[in-house]
């Protein structure tokens, strides 16, 4: 029974260490971000499949721009995600990044 309540324990506290850990990327590298919410991030939705990929893009979008910001970051769960408004930015970084770079990230118009 102790052994149990000591694994589950250890357990809960390596999870959210991950998660407090994950959520310090935008702010370690002086990004905006939206604030995550445990355990899915800026993405509750999603994970409840109570909207869809594109609506959720559209909402963080709106957020960022709203704050008056050229770009901001979010939280996939832990993944984090990089939300571009400025167009100039847009070019730079699309003429900048490679196309196996490209492949492997989800570009959203």
């Amino acid at each position: 029974m102790v052994d149990t309540l000591l694994l589950t324990t250890t357990l809960l506290v390596l999870v959210f260490s991950y998660f407090h850990h994950a959520y310090k990327y935008w702010e370690k590298r002086k990004v905006p971000f939206l604030q995550p919410k445990f355990p899915y991030g800026n993405s509750p939705k999603l994970v409840t499949k109570s909207a869809t990929f594109g609506l959720e893009n559209i909402k963080y979008y709106e957020e960022v721009k709203k704050r008056g910001l050229k770009f901001g970051g979010i939280y996939t769960i832990t993944r984090p995600v990089l939300v571009v408004i400025d167009p100039d930015y847009i070019r730079d970084i699309l003429s900048k990044v490679s196309i196996t770079r490209l492949n492997q990230s989800k570009i959203i118009n």
